[in-house]
Parts: C-alpha cells; structure tokens; sequence
C-alpha cells in the first residue's frame, strides 16, 4: 500500500474518527494523530476514554478493534486503535455488573465471541461461567502461593547446605615455602656470609628471625663508629652474641 501524502502541517488537516454509542445513531468526532514513524493516522485510546469514561472497547461490525502492537505483540504506547476512513466505530460501555473485569480493550483473539456477545446483550451465560472460573482459581491462589513459597524456601536451605559443603571443600589451607623447613634453610645458609645475611635479614620478620643468630654471633667493634652497631641493637640481640672483638 502507497504511503499517504500529507500537508505541510498534517496535524492542522488531520481527519477525525466518528464514534456512536448504540442503540443511538447520533456520533461524536475524535481528531487523529499522525504516526511519523509509520506515516499512518492513529486514535489515541486515550482520547477516546475521555469522550467516553465508561468505554470499554470500540468495534467495526462484529469485529472488534484491537488496540495497535508491535512486531513482538507488545502494545504500542500510549496505546492507539487504528484510523479507519469513512467507518463509524460502534463504543461498548462497561456493564456494571462485569466491572470485575479488565479495564483495557478486550482482543478478540484472547476472548470467546460467546461472551462478548453476551456482554452486549445481556445474555451473560458464558461471561458468568468465565468469571465462576476465574473466582474458583482466585480462591486456591493463596494456597498454591503458600506451596511455592515453602518450595523456595526448601530450595534455600538446600542451597545454602551446598554452598557449606563448597567451601568446607575449597577452604584455603596454609601455604607451605620450601624455607619453612630447617633442614632446606640450614643447606641454604651454608652458602651465605654475614653481608647476605643482612641483606635477607631486611625481607621480613620471617628471614630477620632466621638469620639473627648469624648475624649477631660474632661482634667486631672497630675505633669508627659508623661501622659499629647501635647500642640499641646490641641490647636488643646481646643474648645471641657468642663472641665479641675490639679493634682500635
């Protein structure tokens, strides 16, 4: 189908949709909006409930207008029907009685002809047999709601088991260096002097433990006192000196 020309402002020509309310033949225009992604003319639902308060879904005939959707069968927003040309659209009013159900346009495709013609009649056979259905199903709600929650919860502490069983099995254990062992560090440190054990003296408080007594084993005091340890560090380690050299 060939897009439509429009004006320069086609919302100050833009045509209008005609509504009646049966059995009255009398009907009341409603301006339509142009879509400019689509290029076509829309009523906004909207604007219908407004002339309309009690509308509760607008047909062709027998046939009902649906409210316009997008390829993922997703109502369009804010909703719309289609503009229909030269077409009358006959307004179905909310029964009193039914006003349990939905407020939105009724889509053929989801409802029995039956009841919407017994919604228009008056003949409510079938509309009461839906709603008995949708009452019995109403009532076993809160049961069928406690079973899913005592479901979940059940669930829950499965889950939560598993995940203590998870981590007792993953727990990180304690890491174990190869210096830890005496016999590794003794076979180590035979290659060492006392320079390099100063120097690994200064890693951490692990190597400064292993490497104190050589260090301070033997103690040379020379007449240059910048080569000499502190007194401090002598009080602090005195007890690992075995022998102790003064030179002038």
């Amino acid at each position: 189908m060939a897009n439509p020309t429009f004006a320069a402002n086609p919302e100050a020509t833009r045509p209008s949709q005609a509504f009646r309310v049966p059995p009255s033949s009398s009907t009341l225009s409603i301006d339509a909006h142009l879509d400019y992604r689509t290029g076509q003319y829309v009523i906004l639902w909207l604007d219908v409930q407004r002339i309309f308060e009690d509308v509760h879904y607008v047909k062709q005939g027998s046939s009902v207008v649906s409210l316009m959707s997008d390829q993922n069968f997703r109502e369009l927003q804010p909703p719309r029907i289609p503009y229909r040309p030269g077409v009358v659209f006959d307004v179905v009013l909310r029964d009193p009685v039914h006003e349990s159900l939905p407020e939105k346009q009724i889509d053929p495709s989801f409802v029995d002809t039956k009841v919407l013609q017994g919604l228009e009649t008056g003949n409510d056979t079938s509309a009461d047999r839906v709603l008995n259905d949708l009452q019995s199903t109403l009532r076993h709600l809160p049961e069928c709601l406690t079973s899913i929650r005592d479901l979940l919860q059940v669930l829950a502490e499965d889950m939560h088991a598993l995940s203590d069983q998870f981590c007792d099995t993953t727990a990180a254990k304690p890491r174990v260096e190869p210096m830890d062992f005496p016999e590794i560090r003794d076979l180590v440190f035979q290659n060492l002097d006392r320079k390099d054990f100063v120097t690994c003296a200064r890693l951490n408080k692990a190597w400064r433990s292993w490497t104190a007594s050589m260090i301070w084993e033997s103690v040379d005091i020379c007449g240059t006192r910048r080569l000499n340890p502190s007194v401090s560090a002598l009080q602090h380690n005195g007890h690992l000196v075995k022998s102790f050299e003064m030179y002038t």
